[in-house]
């Protein structure tokens, strides 16, 4: 199944500095220092979309030697290396004289359930690096998403009274129809106005993030319905008499 990201793929990029005296040189600040390695920030949230997608983080260094930065997945991470996201290198280098390098975590959604969320924890792995008061660790959320896919869903609509559908808890006021909810409120609804059995369309959007399929009860006990996707597939069957409740529906874009 193929997953899609939030919005566009982003990179997503953390500094990691060190804080000591320096010097100003064509707008650049040069450490003189030791260096003090530190994340500057120690969380992160991220919709994973597929292996090809990337994600950098920034480190920066005061040092004007060479240095090594030890890096290593901590034992409260929830992910596990290999499985959620790829092997991550465990050493990264500064080169002589520069203030940046960085290392790609690369999400492997496959292995994961939609809506599933897992947490990489990397740590600065030498402890003689690290100083009371800074980020020691980096938390990456990693969670597998899914945007609705877009088109024309189908919604077969059936009712055994043949009366049309009597929906909500009370069946005197305007019934209301399958409702789904999409990005930024906008509420689209289909019901079967008479007889035993009808169609609706509910059309969803290109570039749709999210949608939230809404069920509002079934009055006397006479209604059921079928979810059809835009590519033709059978996604949903509802029971005879289902109660009020958002529905389990996925089909992710492709």
């Amino acid at each position: 199944m193929m997953i899609k990201i939030i919005k566009n793929t982003f990179l997503l990029m953390l500094s990691l500095v060190l804080i000591t005296a320096c010097d100003e040189e064509n707008g650049r600040k040069i450490f003189n220092e030791p260096a003090i390695l530190h994340f500057t920030s120690n969380s992160a949230i991220l919709g994973a979309k597929t292996s090809a997608n990337t994600y950098s983080i920034e480190v920066a260094t005061t040092s004007a030697d060479a240095a090594t930065i030890q890096l290593s997945v901590a034992s409260t991470s929830t992910a596990i290396e290999g499985v959620h996201f790829e092997a991550l290198p465990s050493t990264v280098s500064i080169g002589q004289g520069e203030f940046v390098t960085t290392f790609t975590i690369v999400p492997l959604p496959d292995n994961m359930d939609v809506g599933e969320t897992v947490n990489i924890v990397i740590d600065i792995a030498n402890p003689a690096e690290k100083s009371q008061g800074q980020e020691l660790s980096f938390d990456l959320t990693v969670t597998r998403i899914c945007p609705p896919y877009p088109g024309d869903w189908i919604v077969t609509m059936y009712d055994t009274w043949g009366d049309g559908w009597q929906t909500d808890t009370n069946a005197t006021s305007t019934s209301r129809g399958l409702e789904v909810t999409l990005d930024d409120d906008i509420v689209l609804s289909t019901i079967l106005e008479s007889g035993f059995e009808g169609t609706g369309t509910i059309t969803i959007p290109e570039g749709t993030d999210n949608a939230t399929w809404y069920f509002p009860g079934d009055f006397y006990g006479e209604i059921s319905f079928e979810i059809t996707g835009p590519d033709g597939s059978l996604v949903y069957t509802s029971p005879l008499g289902a109660g009020a409740g958002i529905l389990p529906i996925v089909l992710c874009a492709p």
